[in-house]
C-alpha cells in the first residue's frame, strides 16, 4: 500500500499569457470577471489573489481559457506559498 508521501499533490496556478491581460492570473474571488466560463472565474494582476489548482484539475480549466481566447501557463505553487 503507498502512502500520501508517495504522491506529492502539486498545485498550480494559471497565468495568462496574451492579450490586454497578460501577466494575470486566475482566481475565484472578485476581480475581472472572465465571461463564458463554465464556473465564476476572474483575472488577479497579482499572484497572492490567484487560485491554487490541483495539478490535474489546472488543465481542464487552461483548455476552456483557451476556447474562450485566452493563452496561459501552469505556474508551479512553491510549497511554502500553498496556505498564503
Amino acid at each position: 500500500m503507498k502512502t500520501m508521501a508517495t504522491y506529492p499533490v502539486k498545485f498550480m496556478r494559471i497565468r495568462i499569457t496574451s492579450g490586454e491581460h497578460a501577466g494575470s492570473y486566475v482566481g475565484k474571488i472578485s476581480g475581472f470577471p472572465i465571461r463564458g466560463a463554465s464556473k465564476e472565474y476572474f483575472l488577479h494582476s497579482e499572484e497572492r489573489l490567484a487560485f491554487n489548482f490541483f495539478n490535474d484539475a489546472a488543465p481542464s480549466v487552461q483548455a476552456e481559457l483557451k476556447r474562450l481566447g485566452y493563452e496561459s501557463e501552469l505556474v508551479a505553487v512553491p510549497r511554502d506559498a500553498r496556505h498564503r
